[in-house]
């Protein structure tokens, strides 16, 4: 295959990815009906309950809430994304800001309290995904919101880990870190499904964990914070805070609860999905991994290394193979001018095309599955060609994080609608050069 044909290819295993990673293609399974079927073999029907309540938060929310289209509710909320188109469904949407949160998202997550008063011997049903940690934001009462805005510009864009920026999140929020579920103490039986946005699919880190037992500490969150040399730049009322729970006169976050959380969802969907596309086009696919983490332009070396080890000496596979890798890569953007639009997917395809300029029959194309990549549009593709096509110094586009003006110009740029978050998908399509 020539490099246009691997390009139609690679689009074609990422929007397969994409279909994989639906959630409302994900609950099919174990929502029937008005039945739930749990992966434990535990099973419910609307009808065994006083009540039904479900509340959906994050970006798969308004598709994971219509599976249960069927089911007679009682109550209920759904909080999006305002970015996602909005779909009909039977429950009230807020659209909501994303990823710093607004007045808006406090309101909404004061909603879902407000809806959960007065509530006895219901079912009460959560569906988390990615992106939730910001649209669900109540912060603890001594904390203004400005100052919770602030500090998650700092963390989202200091380059720390999605763990070590909840750890801290979890501990400036009343609902974050279990608390969502202690707060439904004694309201009836709580259940969570979740679809994974977490390397590893820890669910106490996916939107901050609100219905899961949380081991990490406020001394935690504070090492967390210095480590991206943040403290000193913290806002006081949080430092305040932190330092008050660190000498405990502020309780931690539970580490028992009551909630039945369920994993149904996660990058291992949309990489299957994509390998099967591959199989179609007559291509074997080798998932790397899933858990991919680190800075991107640094991870491509790596990645796109192996890709050309396949070409040039058939190991660790021969051509034509698609390598096809999940996970959360992250950049630092810390001394980014706002206005500057990237993210770490395109930043690892304009990377990998620095290593192929000049290489044939090699095409790698990224995007993050929740439709924004960092700053802007889901991911790019590229080639060997790509440097040669471009107008603009790679190099200085990596440096000034301003990839999506990059491939823009290319028409190399990948939008996708915002319906999920899986993840990265990154799809390597490599043939004999």
């Amino acid at each position: 295959m020539d490099d246009d044909t691997l390009r139609e290819v690679a689009m074609k295993i990422i929007k397969a990815g994409m279909v994989g990673a639906d959630p409302r293609k994900l609950l099919s399974r174990y929502v029937k009906g008005r039945k739930l079927s749990l992966p434990d073999g535990t099973r419910y029907h609307d009808d065994d309950f006083s009540e039904v309540l479900l509340f959906a938060v994050g970006k798969a929310s308004q598709r994971m809430a219509s599976a249960f289209e069927e089911w007679c509710l009682d109550d209920g909320l759904v909080i999006t994304d305002k970015r996602a188109t909005v779909e009909s469904l039977d429950l009230h949407i807020r659209q909501c800001s994303h990823p710093l949160p607004s007045a808006e998202n406090v309101q909404a997550t004061k909603e879902v309290l407000y809806r959960l008063e007065g509530t006895k011997d219901a079912l009460i049903i959560f569906l988390i995904s990615g992106g939730a940690s910001s649209l669900l934001c109540l912060p603890e009462e001594n904390i203004p919101l400005d100052d919770v805005v602030e500090l998650n510009r700092m963390l989202i864009s200091s380059g720390a880990t999605i763990h070590e920026i909840n750890t801290v999140r979890k501990h400036i929020s009343q609902v974050k870190g279990g608390r969502l579920a202690e707060f439904c103490g004694g309201k009836g039986t709580v259940i969570s499904l979740i679809v994974s946005d977490v390397a590893g699919d820890d669910l106490s880190a996916v939107a901050s964990g609100p219905t899961l037992p949380d081991k990490t500490t406020f001394s935690d969150a504070k090492k967390v914070l210095k480590r991206y040399s943040l403290w000193r730049k913290t806002p006081s009322s949080v430092k305040a805070h932190i330092e008050k729970g660190i000498v405990g006169d502020i309780n931690e976050t539970p580490t028992k609860i009551e909630a039945h959380n369920y994993l149904v969802g996660s990058n291992h969907n949309a990489l299957q999905a994509a390998a099967e596309e591959s199989r179609k086009h007559g291509i074997p696919p080798m998932i790397l991994t899933s858990q991919n983490q680190g800075e991107a332009k640094e991870v491509a070396k790596t990645i796109t290394g192996i890709a050309k080890e396949c070409q040039d000496s058939g190991n660790p596979a021969l051509p034509p193979v698609s390598l096809l890798v999940g996970g959360e890569m992250t950049t630092d953007m810390s001394a980014t001018k706002k206005s500057v639009r990237g993210g770490p997917n395109r930043e690892f395809v304009l990377s990998s095309s620095i290593l192929l300029q000049n290489r044939s029959n090699i095409v790698v194309a990224a995007v993050d599955t929740d439709g924004v990549d960092g700053r802007g549009k889901a991911g790019a593709v590229a080639d060997g060609r790509t440097i040669d096509r471009s107008g603009f110094d790679p190099f200085q586009a990596l440096k000034e994080h301003s990839t999506e003006k990059f491939f823009d110009e290319l028409d190399d740029s990948i939008e996708l609608p915002i319906t999920t978050n899986l993840n990265d998908l990154i799809v390597i399509l490599i043939d004999k050069e």
